[in-house]
């Protein structure tokens, strides 16, 4: 899930439009080559890049969390995985469906997916019963 989010930021970072067309699409019905005011084009692209650039940070974040606690099947780090996970995702998924970006809709159904079964996965090596 990880490597899918770092790969989703680099696409927002390297690659704004192809990201910010489908949302504006689905908003406006408008394409980035017909907003009238060139300006506004600008700021959609040059905001969907930083949202990318946060979105690398709470990759390289969790990437942290996963080698420091996740590994050592320490609860906190599974549930830090969990509620920042949800949070992105979800919202994401949320806002997206309800704006009806099917691309943008489609990332976030994949990385709710990896999401959940990189926390399923392991689930009894962290709240199985201990060995006695």
């Amino acid at each position: 899930m990880l490597a899918f989010a770092g790969l989703y930021a680099i696409l927002l970072i390297a690659s704004p439009a192809t990201v910010a067309e489908g949302t504006l699409q689905a908003r406006s019905g408008l394409s980035l080559a017909n907003v009238p005011d060139k300006g506004t084009a600008e700021t959609i692209l040059v905001q969907t890049r930083h949202i990318g650039v946060m979105a690398l940070s709470v990759t390289i974040a969790s990437f942290f969390v996963l080698y420091a606690g996740f590994a050592k099947k320490e609860r906190w780090a599974w549930y830090c995985v969990l509620v920042v996970g949800l949070i992105v995702w979800g919202y994401g998924l949320a806002t997206q469906a309800a704006e009806g970006d099917v691309f943008n809709m489609v990332m976030h159904l994949v990385g709710i997916a990896l999401l959940a079964i990189g926390l399923l996965l392991p689930v009894k090596r962290f709240f199985g019963k201990a060995p006695q």
